[in-house]
């Protein structure tokens, strides 16, 4: 998938999830959405390299974080 698909793929999936109604100020919340995730993507990628051993506490860090947005 490229960074362009990847996108609208990403647009998408918050545009479904914040409206059934599908109106344009959706259309901007679900870009600010997928944005915001981008952000954190590459926040979590940006490591120093000597740290790489650290990844599986990273990855369950994230595992973490996602479970706690899906109980809310």
């Amino acid at each position: 998938m490229t960074p362009e698909e990847k996108a609208k793929d990403m647009i998408s999936k918050m545009y479904n999830g914040i409206s059934d109604f599908y109106t344009p100020a959706d259309g901007a919340r679900a870009r600010a959405c997928a944005l915001i995730c981008c952000d954190e993507i590459i926040a979590a990628l940006d490591f120093d390299w000597m740290e790489v051993q650290n990844l599986d506490r990273e990855h369950a860090y994230w595992v973490g974080v996602k479970q706690h947005i899906e109980n809310q």
